[in-house]
């Protein structure tokens, strides 16, 4: 008997709602399997994902649980419900079900199918019509949007804060009470608040969300959920970002001006500047006062990624809140390194700032250099850790490997006994109270082991890659890569330069010549000193210049990580490195240590 496992998708509540709906889907494949006498396995549910893409989360997993082997059949209403890509048709057909010997059918398209040469052009064709029906509808709503837009009416999306859409003429009115706001946040900005200071995007959101008032997402109703996608339950975000200040203090629509059809600078244009329409907004703002926001934006003094990345970025983790450091700019010049846990943005909801002290750049890339290349000048304890974590690595692989295969075939057990007790089900053989706890814990279970067969997976992945980059040390202790020093030397060269003329292409006169030269010059180059010390050499080469790039690449394949606390800097890796006291950076004038860490840090 066949095991099979359906699939269904719609793209908008909408479709869901009034057109074939996702329980509609399930019931005919339900019906086609019992037709057939096929055990249904599982139907795989997307909804609120377009077909125009196959990154969709019950697809994925439908494509993870083939090399499982707990089902030999897919079925599906239609192929545009699986994809409405003519690559991605082919790609699904041939690549992952056809390869792993799955069996696909498609209710209403019966001929679907590779394996025939008629019948794939037959599948190639109607994958093709998907595709360009749904190139169809995205062309006519964009021409009705536009249309709408050329008319006077809102196009779409979701209003602007401060404004309202008149039901009836379709006009955007001002709305007294976010239009207040939205001056406020102006003038904050510009001319400060009560104590005459003006105030920064930050201090802006952090005062309107202690004053209790909501942003705009929270205001529409907008749901933060999983990738944004439509259909997806979320949460009401209730207090402001620098983000949503930011918008507001940019917006040309509060000046009165606003284009349909202008997209943002990094978007690919879709419209040229001739066919964007204007669409009339009541102004809120004078002209000046914007432009006055507008030149203290520009005066203020951002992280540029001009700046230089500092060598620890992606490395650097706090001790004490889990969270990485990033690279800032003190007063934007003097680079360090400052918790994530220590910016306002992430404590909005009233959790406790981080303690973590802030940290010069230059200075702690200097010592955890000193420290990274001092253990490289002792081989034989490098050498004993590279074993230690080899007999570790080996032990663990064989742990992983042995864990893995039994969680397959604990997840096809367990399938096997929801397959089972759907039958029953079906049959009318057990209740609907005990069939859904039952067939809740199964489905618990099968999750849980999915999720830990995944990790299990991604473990075995890293093992791979600290395999490789074991072997690279233990070859460069072999051959006394570190242990080799340069010195520098002068050597002549002489350098010819031809003789040349050049002719006036106009006129066809001779314009200028030069003679032949010849000259010499002393030009540096390194040597290297067998028996010598890298040590200083590379800490040199490493401080200036593309040497970061190549002891960061060193770091990388070390595996080098920093972990902050109050009292020490704990530099880790596959070979021994050692600690940092905290107490030197305190000479450092940006040394900054948060007073109140003792009594609200975790």
């Amino acid at each position: 008997m066949s095991r099979a496992v359906g699939y269904v998708r719609v793209s908008t509540e909408e479709q869901a709602q009034h057109g074939y709906s996702l329980e509609a889907q399930a019931e005919a494949i339900r019906n086609y399997c019992k037709a057939l006498g096929w055990e249904l396995v599982r139907i795989y549910r997307d909804e609120g994902y377009s077909a125009s893409s196959l990154d969709r989360p019950d697809l994925q997993q439908l494509i993870q649980d083939i090399p499982l082997h707990s089902f030999d059949t897919v079925v599906f209403w239609k192929l545009d419900r699986l994809t409405r890509s003519a690559k991605d048709t082919i790609y699904l057909l041939e690549d992952v079900f056809e390869k792993n010997n799955i069996t696909y059918v498609s209710i209403q398209e019966p001929f679907v199918n590779t394996k025939d040469p008629t019948a794939k052009m037959f599948t190639t064709i109607i994958s093709a019509f998907a595709q360009h029906e749904r190139e169809m509808i995205t062309e006519r709503m964009r021409m009705g949007k536009y249309q709408k837009a050329r008319m006077g009416q809102f196009p779409g999306g979701h209003v602007l804060y401060g404004y309202s859409k008149n039901p009836v003429t379709g006009e955007f009115e001002v709305n007294e009470e976010e239009a207040r706001i939205v001056k406020l946040i102006y003038h904050w900005y510009v001319y400060g608040d009560e104590s005459g200071q003006p105030l920064g995007m930050e201090t802006i959101a952090d005062k309107l969300t202690q004053m209790g008032i909501l942003p705009p997402s929270a205001v529409r109703g907008v749901r933060v959920g999983v990738r944004g996608k439509r259909g997806q339950k979320g949460e009401v975000i209730k207090h402001w970002s620098n983000a949503t200040v930011r918008q507001i203090l940019t917006h040309q629509a509060y000046i009165g001006k606003n284009f349909f059809g202008r997209d943002g600078k990094n978007a690919e244009p879709e419209y040229t500047k001739d066919d964007w329409i204007p669409i009339p907004f009541p102004q809120l703002i004078d002209d000046h006062l914007y432009q006055l926001a507008q030149e203290r934006r520009k005066r203020a003094k951002f992280w540029q990624r001009t700046h230089e990345m500092p060598l620890l970025v992606g490395i650097i983790h706090c001790g004490i809140c889990g969270l990485q450091f990033r690279g800032a700019y003190d007063h934007g010049t003097k680079p360090v390194y400052s918790c994530y846990g220590r910016l306002k943005r992430y404590h909005r909801d009233g959790s406790p700032m981080c303690g973590s002290p802030r940290l010069p750049a230059n200075l702690l890339d200097e010592q955890v250099t000193q420290k990274v290349l001092e253990a490289l000048r002792e081989p034989a304890k490098m050498k004993e850790a590279i074993e230690a974590h080899l007999e570790s690595w080996e032990r663990r692989k064989r742990e992983l490997e042995l864990l893995v295969g039994p969680s397959t075939r604990q997840v096809k057990q367990l399938q096997d006994e929801l397959g089972n007790l759907n039958y029953l089900f079906r049959k009318g053989r057990i209740p609907v109270g005990e069939y859904e706890k039952e067939a809740s814990a199964l489905e618990k279970q099968i999750a849980d082991l999915r999720e830990q067969h995944k990790h299990q997976s991604e473990e075995l992945r890293r093992l791979q890659k600290l395999e490789q980059d074991l072997d690279f040390i233990r070859r460069a202790l072999e051959k006394g890569y570190w242990q080799v020093g340069y010195q520098a030397i002068q050597q002549e060269v002489q350098m010819t330069w031809d003789a040349a003329a050049t002719i006036d292409a106009a006129t066809g006169q001779l314009v200028n010549t030069k003679p032949r030269q010849e000259k010499k010059i002393q030009v540096d180059f390194s040597q290297a000193v067998e028996g010598g010390d890298a040590r200083d050499e590379l800490f040199n080469l490493a401080m200036h210049g593309s040497g970061k790039v190549m002891l960061r690449q060193l770091f990388d394949r070390l595996h080098i990580t920093v972990h902050v606390y109050h009292d020490r800097v704990e530099v880790r890796g596959l070979v021994p490195v050692g600690n940092i006291n905290i107490s030197s950076f305190r000479r450092y004038r940006g040394f900054r240590l948060y007073r109140g860490w003792r009594t609200r840090c975790p």
